[in-house]
């Protein structure tokens, strides 16, 4: 891997990989391969028990600090590459579970570049329901944060629009017949979510390699990236890497342009100023 990539990933866990230690290795011989710095996890249920052994167990495995929702969902980021700065602060309602959302400084960038939200969230296959999910998520897009202040500073920090980077999940997909996109675009699956793009796609259609959409399992779950539009030039590419059967679906794995990001949070910044 090169040092100017960042790479991300996700992946589902899965009761019986959370119930059993003997399954998590070929889970963590596989992510300690790809070295991911940001890392979204799904169907995460349980690894909060027993005073969070699993949890610190993959802590300590990948050499990650980790943040998790109600929902199941997680994000693990990679502390020498990223500052935490807050999280966002959502609850359960109606139409499902809150998503995990932290708020990260690119230690590149510094403490004065704009922000971004890692979020993963979880999506309903139902239409009207993922609608209004969608547009829970698309908050995190530009929502105002508060930064601490410095040392030199103190007082309040500046109040600036975070971006968004992340990983979203549907369970399950509608019965055969209902309309599903096979690549779908940010506005067919995400519902009123335009200004958050699925980064897969919109390489697809660039004429980059990609690989959309992940599907697998009878369930035929979806999971795929997204991203502020602002930051789409930092994305490359996208693969599907197989977890040795420790996990239900393989890891969707992709990469970002680390100097490219870094002058583009800090020229968004400058802009924002």
């Amino acid at each position: 891997m090169s040092d100017n990539a960042i790479t991300v990933a996700a992946f589902t866990l899965g009761e019986q990989a959370c119930s059993d230690p003997d399954r998590r290795l070929p889970l963590y011989r596989c992510l300690q391969k790809v070295n991911p710095h940001l890392l979204f996890g799904y169907r995460m249920h349980g690894i909060d028990a027993r005073h969070y052994r699993v949890r610190y167990e993959m802590e300590r495995k990948l050499g990650m600090r980790s943040w998790l929702a109600d929902g199941g969902t997680a994000v693990f980021a990679d502390m020498d590459v990223f500052a935490p700065q807050g999280e966002g602060k959502s609850v359960a309602d109606a139409f499902g579970p809150p998503p995990t959302a932290v708020v990260l400084q690119l230690g590149d960038a510094g403490p004065a570049s704009t922000p971004v939200f890692a979020v993963a969230g979880l999506l309903s296959h139902a239409s009207g329901r993922r609608s209004v999910q969608a547009s829970h998520l698309a908050a995190y897009h530009h929502q105002m944060v508060t930064l601490p202040s410095s040392l030199d500073s103190p007082g309040s920090g500046a109040s600036v629009g975070a971006l968004m980077v992340g990983g979203l999940r549907i369970e399950r997909l509608p019965l055969r017949g209902a309309h599903v996109p096979s690549s779908p675009t940010a506005v067919q699956v995400v519902g009123t979510m335009p200004p958050v793009l699925d980064v897969a796609n919109l390489q697809k259609q660039l004429g980059a390699e990609a690989g959309a959409v992940l599907g697998s399992g009878p369930s035929g779950a979806a999971t795929w990236f997204c991203s502020s539009p602002e930051l789409l030039s930092a994305w490359g590419d996208t693969e599907i890497v197989d977890t040795e059967g420790a996990c239900p679906e393989p890891l969707l794995v992709a990469r970002l342009h680390r100097d490219t990001l870094s002058s583009r949070l800090l020229r968004l910044a400058g802009r924002a100023a």
